[in-house]
């Protein structure tokens, strides 16, 4: 090979090489080499132990799992209302309480209406 050959061909690398190298672009996102601190102002508190409240305030509709009709045996005037609607109350547990003064006067006139039949036998 020739002493020009070698020195066109030796060039022509360099060239390439330079070109290959310096002709891309750099990417946007990259960063320094060095980072670079900020510093950023902190409090601290000691531990407390206590209860959380939380309070939402929502809107909606509630509805019961259970709907039960309440009625009573006889009619009559009330002296105690001990529930108010939307209470929960477990069975046999006393929710009102009728005036019984009708229903005595009604089991005294039965009482003496048996007894009179009683002595007419």
């Amino acid at each position: 090979m020739s002493k020009n050959r070698r020195i066109y061909w030796s060039l022509l690398a360099v060239t390439v090489g330079i070109s290959a190298g310096c002709g891309g672009k750099k990417p946007a996102d990259t960063k320094s080499a060095t980072p670079v601190s900020v510093a950023v102002q902190v409090s601290t508190a000691p531990a407390v132990t206590g209860s959380i409240q939380e309070t939402a305030f929502v809107t909606g509709t509630l509805t019961a799992l259970n709907d039960v009709t309440v009625g009573a045996k006889s009619a009559g005037r009330l002296v105690g209302l001990y529930k108010r609607e939307g209470d929960a109350v477990t069975a046999g547990e006393i929710v009102a309480q009728i005036d019984p003064t009708d229903a005595q006067a009604q089991l005294r006139q039965a009482s003496a209406a048996l007894a009179q039949q009683e002595t007419n036998v």
